[in-house]
């Protein structure tokens, strides 16, 4: 391939990899938050802290972090390609 290409692709690359893991760290942060107000929503029913945190953590992750965090990756990708 030619260098010009390179110089044109090469940038474009690390862009890419780079907003990537931002969405990454703002899904994270997303998830992080979701958890603390439904931990804080189950407090104030009266739940001690750590049954809150569980039912929190079940309900908002469904018992598997990485199958939510696909499935958001998924409907981001559908949304900007459709």
């Amino acid at each position: 391939m030619r260098v010009e290409h390179w110089l044109y692709t090469i940038p474009r690359r690390l862009r890419s990899l780079l907003r990537r893991s931002q969405m990454e760290r703002e899904l994270e942060e997303e998830l992080q938050l979701h958890l603390e107000q439904k931990t804080e929503q189950g407090i104030a029913m009266g739940k001690r802290p750590d049954q809150a945190r569980y039912e929190a953590l079940r309900v908002v992750l469904q018992g598997n972090k990485g199958l939510v965090l696909r499935h958001v990756r998924n409907q981001e990708q559908a949304a900007r390609v459709g």
